[in-house]
């Protein structure tokens, strides 16, 4: 599978009722309940270590540096 594909077919699964007014999982749950009416992503690194083959065991490690 090619870089970035993961975007496209690994994406965070909600409830229908955890998802809120924007499309994204409702706020307070993982992110505070700010009201701020939009959300952004600022930036981030990947690294790919390898390509993903059809079959291949995967991990994900999230780490976040707010």
């Amino acid at each position: 599978m090619p870089p970035l594909w993961h975007w496209l077919y690994f994406t965070p699964v909600a409830p229908q009722s955890e998802i809120g007014a924007d499309g994204h999982a409702r706020r307070g749950l993982f992110l505070p309940p700010v009201p701020l009416p939009r959300r952004m992503w600022a930036g981030g690194r990947l690294q790919f270590n390898a390509l993903l083959q059809v079959g291949d065991a995967i991990t994900v490690n999230r780490a976040s540096t707010m």
